[in-house]
Parts: structure tokens; C-alpha cells; sequence
């Protein structure tokens, strides 16, 4: 099982950059945008709904991309498995990026 990275601003205030820098480096990567445990999306690390993942300045854009949490993996299986032990029962997928 690949490993699993969540990123989320009520647990560190770094989040954000955090985040970013995993997209970086993780660009073939996927991750879960958790409103709650019936509105999950999956999406490709290089979805265009996020801005640039080099942006880490945010000057231009002060908005966090962690004020919801993201769970990220480079398996999308991992994500999966991690939205049932949640009780997720349907993971919906980003239309646009998958």
C-alpha cells in the first residue's frame, strides 16, 4: 500500500505549503478534497480546479488550498481504501482531471 499524506490547516498552519511542495514532487500523485464523508472528489495532482503546484507564494492569491483536507497518494487505490475505512460509499471523480 502506497503511502498516504494528509494536509489540512486546522492541524498545521503550514499546510498549505506543505501541500504544494508534495504536488511537486508527487506530480504523477492523486488526492481526495474532503468536504465531509459524503462530498469526497478524487482528483489528479495536476488538476487545473488548484492553481500552479510551483505557486507557493500567496501574494496574488491569499487563499489556502488546505482550509478543506486533502488526502494524498501516489495509488489511487490507497485513496480508496482510505475513503471506506471513512465510510465513503461513493467517490466521486473530478470530471475534468481524471
Amino acid at each position: 500500500m502506497a503511502e498516504l499524506r494528509e494536509f489540512y490547516d486546522g492541524d498545521d498552519d503550514n499546510a498549505h505549503i506543505e501541500f504544494q511542495k508534495w504536488r511537486q514532487q508527487h506530480q504523477d500523485g492523486y488526492f481526495l478534497n474532503y468536504k465531509g464523508p459524503s462530498n469526497i472528489l478524487i482528483h489528479h495532482v495536476l488538476c487545473w480546479h488548484l492553481r500552479d503546484p510551483t505557486d507557493l507564494d500567496r501574494s496574488e492569491d491569499p487563499s489556502s488550498l488546505t482550509r478543506l483536507k486533502k488526502v494524498c497518494s501516489t495509488d489511487r487505490d490507497t485513496l480508496r481504501q482510505w475513503a471506506r475505512g471513512k465510510s465513503v460509499k461513493n467517490l466521486k471523480q473530478c470530471q475534468d482531471c481524471m
